[in-house]
């Protein structure tokens, strides 16, 4: 990645993402207060996760999923779905 590129938070993937991740919270009657709580954070990063405004690693997804009771695997797929539906398909020429 070039110097001062960043990942962009707009992909369809990561927009999936962060709609599954507030229902999720949502559905479990969750604040974002509590959720900051048990992850460690303050409840301006998890109303940042879920605006797009910034990313989560890997373990804070798995950790976050837990506390919000999403199924890791179905939002995988769900998010592959995603991806594979707006991307470029090769042409057959």
């Amino acid at each position: 990645m070039a110097a001062g590129s960043r990942k962009s938070l707009r992909t369809p993937g990561q927009q999936q993402l962060q709609k599954m991740l507030k229902e999720a919270r949502e559905k479990a009657n969750l604040p974002q207060t509590a959720v900051a709580e048990h992850m460690g954070l303050v409840q301006a990063d998890i109303s940042k996760i879920e605006s797009g405004e910034r990313r989560l690693d890997v373990i804070e997804f798995i950790k976050l999923s837990e506390i919000i009771g999403l199924d890791i695997n179905t939002a995988i797929e769900s998010i592959r779905l995603k991806m594979d539906s707006t991307s470029i398909q090769p042409s057959n020429s």
